[in-house]
């Protein structure tokens, strides 16, 4: 897969919902295979956003504007909740063997992941002891 720059990608989103902040809305005039989306302002004239050939691109076109700016943020918070997650397994690994004890070092780390999970997952209830 291709490394993408998350950062200017939703700059891009950004700047054109910025620009067209009011709804779309597209049609094609009967007999006519050209479509045009136009942003809707209330009391104003229709803005033109687009023309395309095909209702397939142009249905494309207006539910990638609303919905890429969302995967996208939606990408960087899993990716954050990742690299947290990565740090407290690797936390787990490092210091579950420094305990005399493996039931007692077990238990701590099973309450350290746990803490962690509440922490990435607040509306979600920690793992009872052996749903894991």
């Amino acid at each position: 897969m291709t490394q993408r720059d998350w950062q200017k990608d939703m700059d891009r989103c950004l700047s054109v919902n910025d620009w067209h902040e009011h709804p779309w809305e597209a049609g094609s005039e009967e007999g006519s295979n050209v479509w045009r989306i136009y942003e809707i302002i209330p009391d104003e004239p229709c803005e033109f956003v687009a023309e395309c050939e095909t209702e397939l691109v142009t249905d494309f076109i207006m539910t990638a504007h609303q919905a890429l700016p969302y995967w996208l943020q939606e990408a960087k918070e899993r990716g954050r909740r990742e690299r947290i997650l990565k740090k407290s397994l690797e936390h787990c690994i490092k210091e579950y063997p420094l305990y005399d004890s493996k039931e007692i070092g077990g238990s701590l780390m099973m309450d350290f992941m746990k803490n962690t999970l509440s922490i990435l997952y607040p509306d979600t209830s920690a793992p009872k002891e052996g749903d894991l």
